[in-house]
C-alpha cells in the first residue's frame, strides 16, 4: 500500500477521528483526497514534492479550512490570501509549477 501512498492521499481510509496526521518524506505529488481529512487539527507533508507546488499552503488551508498547523506552522493569515500573481487558484490546481525563492 505504500506504493500508493506514494501517489496521493486519496487512498488513505477514512479517519474520522484523526487530528494529526504525519506523511512527511514520501512521494505525495497532488492535492487529491485531501479534502477527506477534515477532521485534521495538524497535518505534516514535508519532504514530500506537493510542497513545491505554488500556493501550496493556501490550497491546503483552502482544502481544509478547519486545519490549525501544516507543517508545524501554525496557519498565518497570508495562507488565507491567494496571490493572484499566479492565476486563478481553481484553475491552476493541477499544476506542477514550483516557485524556489
Amino acid at each position: 500500500m505504500s506504493h500508493l501512498l506514494s501517489l496521493s492521499l486519496q487512498y488513505l481510509p477514512s479517519i474520522p477521528r484523526v487530528k494529526l496526521l504525519t506523511m512527511e518524506d514520501n512521494d505525495v505529488d497532488n492535492f487529491k483526497g485531501l479534502g477527506n481529512l477534515k477532521s485534521l487539527d495538524d497535518l505534516y507533508l514535508r519532504g514530500n514534492p506537493i510542497t513545491f507546488l505554488i500556493n501550496y499552503r493556501q490550497r491546503v488551508f483552502q482544502i481544509l479550512p478547519q486545519l490549525k498547523r501544516l507543517d508545524g506552522i501554525p496557519r498565518l493569515q497570508s495562507d488565507l490570501e491567494f496571490d493572484p500573481e499566479y492565476g486563478d487558484m481553481d484553475e491552476s490546481m493541477n499544476d506542477s509549477s514550483c516557485v524556489i525563492l
